[in-house]
């Protein structure tokens, strides 16, 4: 093997190793609704979504 292949095996080996040590766990999760002329309207509309997509999701 070439010595630049080796490198990069090893880079991707180390990057492999590394990325999931620095996954974090989201604890909130922030959705945003375009405004527009009637943004109670479309809060209302979502309501059902806001409700359930943090419990299906495990955050707050």
């Amino acid at each position: 093997m070439t010595a630049i292949r080796k490198l990069l095996l090893a880079a991707v080996a180390a990057a492999s190793i590394v990325t999931p040590v620095l996954a974090q766990d989201m604890d909130v999760i922030r959705i945003g609704l375009l405004g527009g002329e009637n943004e109670a309207d479309r809060l209302a509309d979502n309501q059902c979504l806001l409700d359930k997509l943090p419990a299906a999701l495990g955050v707050k």
